[in-house]
């Protein structure tokens, strides 16, 4: 489906980029000890992009040239993203640690990670799903580290921030090399072009495979790549 008949079935996704640009826009009207105001412009877009979820049709349709599918699949992961941004949001507005700090940005930023985990769930190709992560890791590197007083809440950020873009890199090679073994970066035309490999082909499958496992294995803190995780949950805001 081309990119303009697309917008049609792309509404929770445009309701939840208007909810970031009034947050980051209301911000700049609020005092710092009024700023979590904001959180309530936030929880306004996520009802609204809630409702636009459940209202959306629930055939399978790939959108923008094949890059995301909206299928009940997406449909069920946006639902839970939206609930859960939504209960750490009300966790935060009795939180000890942020009180003397100016949150309107901490919301926004919960809020653009939210937009990166709804373009996770719905993404069929591999650069739609790197980009996702991205956006979603470098989010989570602003989070991690938004106590910024707190010297442990610093030296959490910067180590996830170099655990963070080491991971990435060799997640990127995995999948450079994985595009290069099938010409394609779209799943289910990389899945017809692996069955058609030969066995020529298997080491280069196998150390992409590798790479890619190793990469995503950093990013969720999965054994035996999890060492740097209590030291970031440490220095982290609770509500994170």
């Amino acid at each position: 489906m081309s990119n303009f008949n697309s917008l049609a079935y792309y509404w929770p996704e445009l309701i939840l980029t208007v909810t970031i640009l009034v947050a980051v826009i209301a911000d700049l009207f609020y005092r710092r000890e009024q700023s979590i105001n904001v959180a309530w412009w936030v929880l306004g877009g996520l009802a609204l992009t809630l409702f636009a979820v459940r209202m959306g049709e629930s055939s399978v349709s790939h959108l923008f040239m094949g890059m995301v599918a909206s299928d009940p699949f997406s449909d069920f992961f946006k639902v839970l993203i939206l609930l859960s941004t939504a209960l750490v949001i009300l966790m935060s507005f009795n939180s000890n640690e942020l009180k003397d700090y100016r949150v309107g940005e901490y919301f926004s930023i919960l809020s653009i990670l939210s937009f990166g985990l709804f373009l996770m769930v719905s993404a069929i190709d591999i650069l739609m799903v790197y980009l996702a992560i991205e956006i979603v890791s470098i989010m989570s590197f602003f989070l991690a580290g938004y106590l910024k007083k707190n010297p442990h809440s610093n030296e959490a950020s910067l180590k996830y921030v170099i655990y963070g873009a080491f991971s990435s890199g060799i997640m990127l090679y995995g999948l450079s090399l994985l595009f290069g073994l099938t010409g394609t970066t779209n799943f289910f035309e990389m899945q017809a072009a692996i069955s058609g490999l030969g066995s020529e082909s298997n080491l280069a499958l196998t150390l992409s495979i590798v790479f890619i496992l190793v990469g995503f294995g950093y990013k969720i803190s999965a054994v035996p790549f999890h060492f740097w995780t209590p030291d970031v949950y440490e220095g982290s805001p609770t509500t994170i």
